[in-house]
Order: structure tokens, then C-alpha cells, then sequence
């Protein structure tokens, strides 16, 4: 992983309890999906994210946008054959996984 991510993973998983981050870097834009199962609307959550990303000062040398889904949005992203969706999960980088940081802070 492109160590830039890190002060993102860092602030998202502070303050949002995300199950997934993935990135996609397509040179002009970097898309990031994340798989968060807030009750919020998906505009909410994107503007939530958006203010972390700036409170934080990160720094992005393209720019970027937010797509935030439920897992369950994402399982009806896949099944419509969602072209943004799962390009950003195929053909994406997973920065975060919930349950693999979880076990290794137990470690």
C-alpha cells in the first residue's frame, strides 16, 4: 500500500466506523469507495468524509472523489453490474478491511 493512504485510513477509522476502504487511481482522479453501514444518507456520508479529509489537512495530489455504501449497497451495486462500483473493487487497492485491523491490534 502507497503510504500516503495512511494518513487516511488513520483519520477515517478514528472517527467513522468503516467496514472497508478501497481507492482507485485512475492518474486524473483517485475514486474511494467506502463500505461504512451508517444509517445516513449516502450525500451525508460523503460530506462527513469529505470534512474529515479536510479537517485533517490531507493532501491528495489529484484530485478525488467519495462513493460511500452500505455492504449491502455494494452486494446490489455488483448484482446491477454497477460499472463504477465494481471497477473501484476489482480494479481498486482495499486500503482497509475492518476485521484484519481489528486482529492485528490484538496481536
Amino acid at each position: 500500500m502507497d503510504k500516503s493512504y495512511e494518513p487516511i485510513i488513520s483519520q477515517l477509522i478514528k472517527r467513522i466506523d468503516a467496514e472497508q476502504i478501497y481507492v482507485l487511481d485512475l492518474k486524473t482522479i483517485k475514486l474511494f469507495l467506502v463500505v461504512w453501514n451508517e444509517n445516513k444518507s449516502s450525500f451525508r456520508k460523503r460530506v462527513q468524509i469529505r470534512r474529515i479529509f479536510y479537517s485533517a489537512d490531507i493532501k491528495l495530489d489529484t484530485p478525488f472523489d467519495i462513493i460511500s455504501l452500505t455492504s449491502q449497497e455494494v452486494e446490489m451495486a455488483i448484482k446491477k453490474g454497477d460499472i463504477v462500483a465494481s471497477n473501484i473493487l476489482n480494479g481498486g487497492e482495499l486500503l482497509y478491511q475492518k476485521e484484519d485491523y481489528e486482529n492485528r491490534k490484538l496481536l
